[in-house]
């Protein structure tokens, strides 16, 4: 006869209760563990909380003015897709959606180097660029430089058994070709950038972040004029060539027009009082020379008069509707968030350590 067993044996609950009931008698016997290792928490969760640098930041808002063509039939169209319709029919090749990537591009930030900024410095006001305020005035946190450590080490033991590499000055940087400090200034400061658009209304938000409130105004004013500066010379571009093409003719054009009415007015001058019909025929055709001329000079002069109206037509306009100002409260760290989370991270660490450790 064969005998079944069972798979599933019932549970002895009073056990259950028995060892929870051990590990609340664990925790309560070693309350004073879990309270010492929780205060030990607070403690280094304030100090790590005061060693991380604050930082500021500053929001902007730019509305572009965008040219276009819109096509009113692919409206619907691009609706359904997704798409903002202004842009359809747009032309150009710098339009809102890659205003981010320009910010971030390393040829824009390295226009940043030389931005002036001004900050104080034990009661001192201090002058300098934005390249020597990240490289010299940059304050890094207990961790950030414990972590660190190790590979300055490395690279200063390196640095003894390596040749010395000539350092580019900042006055001969370039965007191509960066040196080991430049790049990580370079990286340092787009860290501190951030740019994103707004698909459906096109709207710009740049925010910087810096250590100090006033250089973080100061740096995202320079990045919104940078940028304004950078799209107003591609939207102008063409319409500047066409200026200094047409100023050309017209300066050579107004050269032949004034060198062709000398030419007559010295003929008559020279001819004056003459009856023969030679001299008639040539004054009629120094004459027409300067009419030929100033027709020429004329018309460069409208068609000038139009690149120039041209270029002021493609200058974009930037709406601000949030301009840059000095930060009065640190937007980061969260001191308090930092304290709780250690402290919280101490108190489940000793409740585990109670609990689970070996008699």
């Amino acid at each position: 006869m064969k005998e079944y067993y069972d798979e599933n044996p019932p549970v002895d609950e009073g056990n259950l209760d028995l060892d929870f009931g051990k590990y609340l008698k664990r925790l309560k016997t070693n309350k004073k563990v879990i309270i010492r290792w929780t205060l030990i928490s607070i403690v280094l969760g304030v100090l790590i909380a005061l060693s991380i640098p604050k930082k500021y930041s500053v929001l902007t808002k730019l509305a572009p003015e965008l040219t276009n063509n819109t096509v009113n039939r692919l409206t619907s169209l691009s609706q359904l897709a997704g798409l903002n319709s202004a842009l359809l029919g747009s032309t150009d090749a710098v339009y809102p959606m890659v205003y981010p990537d320009i910010v971030n591009s390393t040829e824009f930030i390295v226009e940043l180097f030389e931005v002036p900024v001004t900050f104080k410095q034990k009661r001192e006001t201090v002058d300098t660029t934005l390249y020597e305020y990240v490289l010299n005035n940059q304050k890094h946190s207990v961790i950030g430089t414990v972590i660190s450590s190790p590979m300055l080490l490395l690279g200063w033991i390196k640095g003894l058994f390596s040749p010395e590499e000539q350092e580019d000055s900042l006055k001969t940087v370039d965007s191509f070709r960066l040196t080991k400090e430049q790049f990580q200034v370079a990286k340092s400061i787009r860290h501190g950038i951030e740019a994103t658009i707004d698909k459906k209304t096109m709207v710009v938000s740049i925010v910087v972040t810096m250590q100090d409130p006033l250089v973080a105004a100061q740096v995202s004013k320079a990045v919104n004029e940078n940028l304004q500066a950078y799209v107003t010379a591609y939207r102008t571009e063409k319409a500047q060539m066409d200026v200094a093409y047409y100023k050309k003719l017209y300066d050579e054009a107004k050269a032949d027009y004034i060198a062709a009415q000398n030419r007559f007015a010295r003929y008559v001058d020279l001819n004056h009082g003459a009856v023969m019909q030679r001299v008639k025929v040539e004054e009629t055709r120094l004459q027409n020379e300067a009419n030929l001329s100033f027709q020429l000079y004329n018309n460069i002069a409208q068609q000038l008069q139009n690149a120039e109206a041209k270029v002021q037509q493609e200058t974009p306009a930037f709406v601000e509707i949030i301009p840059p100002t000095v930060p009065l409260r640190a937007s980061k760290p969260s001191r308090k968030t930092i304290v709780l989370l250690i402290t919280l991270l101490g108190f489940m660490a000793a409740c585990g350590y109670v609990v689970f450790k070996k008699d």
